[in-house]
């Protein structure tokens, strides 16, 4: 018979077999001694009633624990596993252009590479870091130890990303595309990057971007324009100076990513407002002519540099503004680390703006002034002679003049155009019956013309020139002013220092007729760039101011600039040599406008150690006229 079913009676009423035996032990087997009894007794009703207690106080801790995280601290949760899954992006807002005078772009925005990092996921484990670090440098070869460290020692705990590499090579990028699975944080994004022209002309007066620095960040934390780590931000030159202007407002746009970073939608978006395009007084075709002509004649000389500056005399716009040698502004600002040494480590400081910082003595270029103020002062009159025997003697000291055994009789048109010492030398500090202006009359008229300060040019890094006094000689030299310091003053030599661009601003003085022009690069038709007219204020007779032009206009003519005598339109000037001690040749200066009758342009140039003004100086500025005139007559 069948069983009725399992485990029924009939499989418990067999005979002989012991239940061991039917789960297949020996039956002749002895039973093991552990397995006598093998029945649990039950619980009894007390310890029950504990188990019961306990079990249901754990359910009170957990129930208050599930109440305290979803009410107390819900938000908070909800918050951080938010973060997780979305971030906030920033999205750079559009550069404004910067134009030259002809409409011709200076600058560009273009879409280039970047290799982004974010902290927050990259992998925490120190090993692995280290060997996705040896993977980017397998994979690109700009990718240096420096890089790597960024990525070895980053915090997860930093939102914001950080730019590994610009301009990324695309080939490159494809590559650690590929790898992507192995760089997790890793990620290649298409950026606007800031392209200034080729060539080296502009590089001083455009300037470039870099990323912004913490010190910056700090300070521009609470801007309206919204600066964020690792933004670019203007570093020199008209990028930085307007900064604001050219950089518009960034947007924001939140996204949701998944673990490793990856967009997968956008949940909001706030568009960026573009930056506004500038227009500049500034010349590109006559940027390049100047700066062509000024590195001919600073190779010729074996200068260390020069630096020129034209502007319109009219109304102080800026037409060209150059310092040599000069650097590749976007090759600098891209960080090639073997350009960048070498721009750093170039003895000729290739980076320094000559036209706004370097600060010079003046040498004869500032004889105009001297001679206004003494005409103004009834020191002399146009028709005064003086007698050039080759210079004066002062006790045991003698003050030459340039040219052994002196000019003759001159006036001052004459002492201008011929450049001469003895004359400035009296009307400067005086000698014998003459006299002179003295010390404190010649500073005041000086900076009545801009020097010892200034020009307030809409370029940071100006600097303000100096103008020498009997008090400034005694506390930092310990010494006292003696009548030397005059007649070495009242020629441009000694202690005197000016800057081209103020050099340049005197000349633009003279050129329009007493007024004094703030020099500018920003085309602003609505706004007044004359600071004051010297002949309304009172300060110059306006005869003064014309019988110095006669001068400056003999001096090309007849004088030490009569190279350019035969220029299609008449042009007024000075030359200037300006000794620096020792055997080292004297700086090489000249300053001149054109037409003389009806100035246009002024321009003015100094090459350092380039000897003679007439021979050095002089070829720069006329190459600079004769774009104008061209460029006039077309």
């Amino acid at each position: 018979m069948q069983p009725d079913s399992l485990f029924g009676p009939q499989e418990l009423s067999h005979k002989g077999k012991s239940p061991r035996a039917q789960q297949g032990y020996d039956v002749d087997s002895p039973l093991p001694q552990e397995s006598k009894s093998v029945l649990t007794p039950p619980l009894s009703r007390n310890a029950l009633r504990i188990m019961t207690s306990a079990m249901f106080a754990i359910s009170i801790v957990f129930l208050f624990r599930l109440i305290y995280l979803e009410i107390f601290k819900g938000s908070e949760y909800r918050a951080v596993s938010e973060e997780n899954r979305l971030r906030i992006e920033w999205i750079p807002a559009i550069r404004g252009l910067i134009y030259d005078r002809q409409g011709n772009a200076l600058v560009s925005n273009e879409p280039q590479l970047s290799l982004q990092l974010y902290p927050k996921l990259l992998p925490a484990d120190a090993l692995k870091r280290k060997e996705m670090a040896v993977l980017l440098m397998r994979l690109d070869p700009r990718i240096d130890e420096t890089i790597a460290s960024v990525i070895t020692n980053s915090s997860n705990s930093q939102d914001a990303s950080i730019p590994l590499l610009d301009s990324l090579d695309r080939k490159n990028a494809v590559k650690i595309m590929a790898y992507s699975d192995q760089l997790p944080g890793i990620q290649v994004e298409t950026v606007l990057g800031r392209f200034t022209k080729e060539g080296e002309s502009l590089s001083h007066v455009v300037g470039f971007m870099g990323r912004i620095d913490p010190e910056s960040l700090k300070r521009l934390e609470a801007h309206p324009k919204q600066y964020q780590q690792n933004d670019f931000i203007g570093k020199t030159g008209i990028e930085q100076y307007y900064e604001e202007t050219l950089r518009g407002t960034p947007g924001r746009r939140v996204v949701e990513v998944d673990a490793r970073g990856t967009v997968k939608a956008t949940i909001a978006e706030e568009s960026p407002v573009h930056g506004t395009d500038l227009t500049f007084s500034i010349s590109e075709s006559l940027q390049e002519v100047i700066f062509s002509a000024l590195m001919r004649e600073v190779r010729a000389a074996h200068s260390s540099g020069g630096a020129a500056v034209a502007l319109d005399p009219r109304n102080g716009e800026i037409l060209a503004l150059v310092s040599a040698p000069s650097f590749n502004a976007h090759t600098f600002a891209e960080g090639d680390a073997v350009y960048t040494r070498a721009i750093i480590g170039d003895t000729q400081h290739p980076l320094f703006n000559r036209a706004v910082a370097g600060q010079y003595p003046t040498g004869s270029i500032i004889k105009p002034i001297f001679a206004a103020a003494a005409l103004n002062e009834g020191i002399v009159t146009p028709s005064t002679v003086i007698s050039s025997i080759g210079g004066l003697k002062v006790g045991a000291w003698f003050f030459p003049d340039w040219k052994a055994g002196g000019h003759g009789l001159v006036t001052l048109r004459g002492a201008l155009a011929e450049s001469v010492n003895t004359y400035f030398y009296i009307i400067g500090g005086g000698y014998e019956d003459q006299e002179g202006l003295g010390v404190d009359r010649m500073a005041r008229y000086a900076s009545v013309f801009g020097l010892g300060d200034k020009t307030h040019i809409d370029l940071f890094g100006e600097a303000a020139g100096f103008l020498p006094t009997p008090q400034w000689k005694e506390e930092e030299k310990g010494e006292s002013w003696y009548i030397g310091d005059t007649y070495h003053f009242a020629i441009g030599q000694g202690d005197v220092l000016a800057t081209p661009l103020q050099m340049a601003v005197m000349t633009a003085i003279f050129a329009n007729g007493g007024n004094v022009v703030i020099p500018h690069l920003l085309q602003d038709g609505a706004k007044s760039y004359i600071k004051e007219n010297l002949i309304s204020r009172g300060v110059l007779d306006n005869s003064a101011i014309d019988e110095v032009k006669k001068g400056l206009v003999e001096t090309v003519r007849t004088g030490s600039a009569k190279s350019l005598a035969g220029f299609p339109v008449s042009i007024a000037g000075k030359t200037g040599t300006a000794q620096i001690g020792g055997d080292a040749p004297p700086h090489a200066w000249f300053t001149a406008y054109a037409p003389s009758h009806a100035p246009e342009i002024v321009i003015t140039v100094i090459v350092e150690q380039g000897g003679e003004g007439s021979a050095v100086a002089v070829p720069v500025a006329r190459d600079g006229f004769l774009w104008w005139y061209q460029q006039r007559n077309d």
